[in-house]
């Protein structure tokens, strides 16, 4: 009766181990991915990609000392039209401004036991916007913005919508109260300004945070297929005034066929101000989403 009931026992092994292998992976298999994923949740919210090896945590995201050069000019009708997405209004004066700046993330520890630490990152970053209204509420609308690090440009572009690219040089020299900034992408001059300082100005209380407004479009992987993400945002944040300095300032635009600027005329630089100040960066909001019907 032994050598049956070993033979019975071979059997069942044989069962379990060959036909109902591929189940019992599958079954191990989905165990370990959920205990990654919920590991990963509990560490990081899942928040960014790699799901496994997030690229940056959640909101906010402070950014202190930047310095900025600012310059507000006029342009047409006509660029205002091409620039500002509906149901945006841009401003009846024909406004619009480029900063050029400096950035600094301070050192990031998230999670219980600072899972995720990131160091400090300085970058530089060049945009350009036009104040504008949603509903009478008061923004400005990114046309583009440039910058000289990955990290920044990735985390903006994903978690907000801002319109960023990479520049392959960015400057901003000061000597004497004067300042020399210029952006360069693909061996092209973009963007070259001057500054200089004609008075300091106490800024006096910090105003409330005007938001930028963002279109912020994600296309499908499918061909030929609208975008899967296309949604009006906008930022929410603080400011902090450091200081701040009017001045003199000029102002050229260059373009690229991937960079059109020579479609904005400057018709005059109506001011320019030199700028310190903390920055920090909370959750935004979605007021349109064009993928629905009623825009909500």
């Amino acid at each position: 009766m032994k050598p049956a009931k070993d033979k019975k026992l071979r059997e069942v092994y044989v069962n379990l181990l060959f036909k109902r292998a591929p189940l019992l992976f599958g079954v191990v298999f989905l165990f370990l991915a959920i205990s990654t994923v919920c590991g990963a949740q509990d560490l990081y919210g899942g928040y960014s990609m790699p799901f496994s090896a997030p690229q940056f945590p959640p909101p906010p995201y402070p950014f202190l000392d930047n310095k900025l050069l600012v310059i507000t000019f006029t342009t047409t009708s006509e660029a205002m039209k091409w620039l500002v997405p509906e149901p945006l209004v841009p401003n009846p004066e024909n406004l619009m401004s480029i900063y050029i700046g400096s950035f600094n993330i301070p050192p990031t520890s998230r999670g219980a036991k600072g899972e995720l630490t990131l160091p400090a990152i300085p970058y530089r970053e060049v945009a350009l916007f036009v104040p504008s209204t949603f509903s009478k509420r008061p923004g400005s609308f990114c046309v583009a913005i440039y910058l000289d690090k990955i990290n920044p440009t990735i985390t903006g572009r994903e978690v907000f919508g801002y319109p960023k690219k990479s520049a392959d040089l960015i400057t901003m020299n000061e000597e004497n109260g004067k300042i020399a900034a210029k952006m360069e992408r693909f061996g092209t001059t973009l963007v070259k300004a001057t500054f200089q300082r004609t008075e300091k100005v106490e800024p006096g209380p910090n105003p409330p945070y005007v938001p930028w407004f963002l279109l912020k479009s994600i296309p499908s992987v499918k061909k030929d297929a609208p975008p899967e993400v296309m949604q009006l945002t906008a930022t929410i944040g603080t400011w902090k005034w450091k200081e701040l300095y009017r001045g003199k300032a000029s102002l050229e635009l260059g373009s690229l066929p991937a960079d059109p600027w020579d479609k904005i005329p400057i018709l005059g630089i109506v001011r320019a101000d030199y700028r310190v100040v903390d920055i920090t960066l909370s959750d935004g909001e979605v007021l349109h989403d064009y993928l629905k019907k009623d825009g909500k």
